[in-house]
């Protein structure tokens, strides 16, 4: 029907107290008593010619009485009109709900056998059965981002609404509120005319709310202000459960990030107790899927403890480590996974810009004996790096992401390609060492190596300083940098042997770093961070045309130190969080089509076809929903002599959502002062308790008593008005 009762009981009252004011009249006119009196015949006649008049006046103030009261009765009874009436013609009573469900992984907190998550939908489906005919619906699934299921609002939520709720799966993924709360706002400009309500589902975290300070606090106040404009009502329902206890591996590394054959490797396990209350971990280490050993620790509350495998790896392959918890009532951050791709060498790519004709002439000659010296008969191995020559012309063509270190000695053939490929090599996590020198532009350097700043180079190249009359060399003040720190105190002679004649003027970058200074005061060695990988440069040269340094044991020291501080890190990309994307630069040789990965859990590998970025094939996966070991099949085409070979990634979970500490409504309210929310505890146990003021499509109580007290304040006038007369 398209009128209704919140209260069927008061709408009887309204009769009721309708009839007040009619009995208080009949009873005021029994009250009197006729008397035939001589001295009042003349009063009654003339009060006989004004009798229509005040019998009027008298109807007009009882039936003004009786609709007030009659008016009280309703506004009691809380009436409201349906969609498909009155209301729902004039456009001015549907609601349009964005319903915000959170599916991130703490939503898998067990407790009595229910998760947070089922209890999120049994909610979701509450909402979903407050909703009248006309109404109409969106849905947003909440994790790291704001998924939207549902965009265009739609008024079938008795079927596309309830049939995508079922669809809701428990992701891995962390939380973050403020985006899905900015997403909401954007839905609700679809429906600007219906009365707008955000629900929103979550177990109250407080992490996820972001309320820190700075900018993502600011974010977030002008999200909640936003809000308050556009939307009617916003509800949340909090599912959480009150108790917090829960262990988790927080992380999982190796001691070096430079995992190599031979030399035993220690894998630590970082195990952090999040509740209030002492407990015991129990970690079992597992190397490619083969369990190694168990152990366990204590953990006191809000403390971390560490465990570690000792392992010692025979070939230089892809393995993956899991570190495992015994179950708690959180499973997802339980597990914690890691991708080592164990490696032989460090392989040291030296782009040579001035060959020579003999050997000891190149411009690299120095930095290739330095880095791997040999003994006398040339045939002993004493170093673990590995360095290659190439000539300048071949840096075009050349495999750099198989290096993990990029030198460029006196290159000056720089393109504008050469340089998008180094740019995406160090975004990758490599790492390029350039030493300067006589057959580079200092021009085309600052065009398309520096460009301003953005570019790889951490310094503006100016002119050339000759100081062949009074030769400087490196003098640091600062021994903080791991290439200054060997030569602290008395060894910090060793580097005033290498006297420098010739060298750039360096303007330095903000957010670069002067390693060394000359004597000068000029900047000798500078260093910067591009993307996950760094880029260090020599002002002067790296043979001796420039300087005496490469012929120096110092030099040798400084090279073998730079190699280990600049080796890539491997892992950086071979272990993410979930809702990241695998990434992987590809041989040029790579075969065409599909790549397939195999997802964790999955019976068939998905092909992924690669793309071409700043001239190199990519491989990029972004559906990284679930935390695990993704194994990727990399064959070569026919006819190319190279193995095929397996590389694994591995995802895990975000470990700032474990921690379940919860905020409730009266911190959030102090947190976001000016934030119009209502908050309802745990399932609603009916469909109208969702949000009682909205689940009727229009409530009229309201209206109603402001309609009384026009009515009594014109009985009021009008009784002074009739009276003078």
């Amino acid at each position: 029907m398209p009128f209704g009762f919140g209260s069927a009981i008061f709408a009887f009252s309204a009769v009721a107290l309708g009839a007040v004011p009619i009995i208080i009249h009949l009873l005021n006119r029994r009250r009197f008593k006729v008397v035939p009196w001589a001295a009042m015949e003349f009063l009654l006649s003339s009060h006989k010619k004004n009798y229509r008049r005040i019998r009027l006046e008298q109807l007009i103030l009882l039936a003004l009485r009786v609709l007030a009261m009659l008016l009280l009765g309703l506004a009691l009874a809380r009436p409201y009109l349906e969609a498909s009436g009155l209301a729902g013609t004039l456009g001015m009573s549907q609601r349009y709900v964005v319903l915000i469900v959170d599916r991130s992984f703490s939503m898998g907190h067990t407790i009595g056998g229910k998760t947070a998550f089922e209890r999120a939908t049994t909610a979701a489906e509450r909402v979903l059965e407050s909703l009248k005919p006309g109404d109409k619906m969106s849905l947003i699934a909440m994790t790291d981002t704001a998924e939207v299921i549902i965009r265009q609002p739609t008024i079938e939520y008795a079927t596309a609404g309830r049939s995508e709720l079922m669809r809701l799966t428990l992701s891995d993924a962390g939380t973050n509120i403020p985006a899905a709360l900015r997403t909401a706002v954007e839905l609700l400009d679809a429906e600007p005319t219906m009365n707008r309500e955000v629900v929103l589902i979550t177990d109250c975290r407080r992490g996820a709310w972001q309320l820190g300070e700075g900018q993502a606090r600011a974010e977030m106040l002008q999200i909640t202000a936003e809000l308050n404009k556009k939307a009617r009502a916003t509800t949340i329902i909090d599912v959480g459960h009150e108790q917090i206890d829960n262990l988790a591996i927080t992380s999982l590394l190796p001691d070096k990030k430079l995992v190599s054959v031979g030399p035993p490797a220690v894998l630590a396990a970082s195990v952090q107790n999040f509740g209030d209350t002492d407990a015991s971990a129990e970690v079992t280490f597992l190397l490619d899927g083969f369990k190694q050993s168990t152990q366990q620790v204590p953990v006191a509350a809000g403390d971390t403890a560490t465990v570690s495998l000792s392992h010692v790896f025979r070939d230089a392959l892809t393995h993956t480590i899991e570190a495992r918890l015994a179950g708690d009532n959180l499973a997802a951050d339980d597990r914690r996974y890691l991708a080592v791709q164990i490696v032989e060498s460090l392989r040291v790519l030296l782009v040579d810009g001035e060959p020579g004709n003999l050997p000891a002439d190149s411009e690299t000659f120095f930095i290739r004996t330095a880095l791997h010296p040999t003994v006398e008969d040339a045939t002993t191995r004493i170093s673990f790096i590995d360095p290659t020559v190439i000539r300048e012309s071949e840096l075009g063509t050349a495999n750099i992401d198989e290096s993990d270190i990029v030198v460029l000695a006196n290159v000056g053939g720089i393109t504008q390609s050469i340089a998008a490929r180094l740019e995406a090599y160090a975004a990758d996590g490599g790492s390029v060492l350039i030493f300067l020198g006589d057959r580079l532009d200092a021009l085309i350097y600052n065009d398309e190596l520096h460009r301003d700043g953005q570019g790889l180079l951490p310094a503006k190249l100016g002119d050339i300083a000759d100081s062949r009359a009074q030769p400087t060399s490196l003098a640091p003040k600062d021994f903080s940098h791991r290439l200054m720190a060997t030569f602290k105190g008395e060894k910090a002679v060793l580097l005033s042997f290498g006297s420098v004649y010739r060298y750039f003027k360096l303007s330095v970058d903000k957010d670069a770093t002067v390693v060394c200074p000359y004597g000068t005061g000029d900047a000798g060695i500078v260093e910067k961070p591009f993307g996950n990988g760094r880029v260090m440069m020599f002002a002067t040269s790296a043979d001796t045309e420039w300087t005496d340094l490469p012929k120096t044991g110092t030099f040798v020291i400084m090279m073998q130190d730079l190699a280990r501080h600049l080796a890539r890190d491997r892992l950086l990309l071979s272990n993410v969080t979930v809702g990241d994307t695998l990434h992987r630069a590809l041989p040029p040789e790579q075969a065409a089509g599909g790549i397939p990965i195999t997802p964790p859990g999955a019976n068939e590998p998905i092909p992924v076809t690669p793309v071409t970025e700043a001239g190199r094939l990519t491989l990029n996966y972004k559906d990284t929903d679930k935390a695990g070991v993704y194994e990727v099949e990399l064959t070569p085409p026919a006819g190319v002599d190279r193995p095929g070979r397996t590389d694994s990634f591995a995802v895990n979970v975000d470990p700032r959502e474990s921690s379940l500490r919860r905020i409730g409504p009266q911190e959030l309210r102090r947190a976001l002062k000016d934030f119009k929310f209502s908050y309802i505890r745990d399932v609603p146990e009916k469909a109208a308790e969702t949000n009682p003021d909205a689940s009727r499509s229009s409530q009229l109580w309201r209206h109603l008593l402001y309609a009384m007290l026009a009515i009594l304040c014109m009985e009021t006038f009008l009784a002074q008005a009739f009276g003078r007369r």
